[in-house]
């Protein structure tokens, strides 16, 4: 696992490091963002001063489970939206 250079990496590139994960979960979550006019046109300066925008953006989530085993630690693998964005460390194995 310490193989893994860095966050944002691509799932195939963190198998290809890591191998295959025990396990995996695949879900979809719906998270409100701001958006500050920058993919919108703007018709004044006024609208420019205005709040930002709240948008809707459906992110994929896959959680992958490394279990090495009973003498290590398992290790959990988020990415959103086909990158790496967390490792989480668990409990020993088994």
């Amino acid at each position: 696992m310490s193989s893994i250079s860095s966050l944002w990496e691509w799932p195939s590139k963190v198998r290809k490091k890591c191998g295959e994960p025990t396990n995996v979960e695949t879900w979809e979550e719906e998270h409100i963002k701001r958006d500050f006019y920058q993919n919108i046109p703007v018709q004044s300066l006024e609208e420019l001063s205005q709040e930002p925008l709240l948008v809707k953006e459906h992110i994929v989530i896959e959680e992958a489970e490394y279990n090495f085993g009973p003498t290590r630690f398992i290790y959990y693998l988020r990415f959103e939206n086909s990158k790496l964005s967390r490792i989480t460390i668990g409990n020993y194995g088994y």
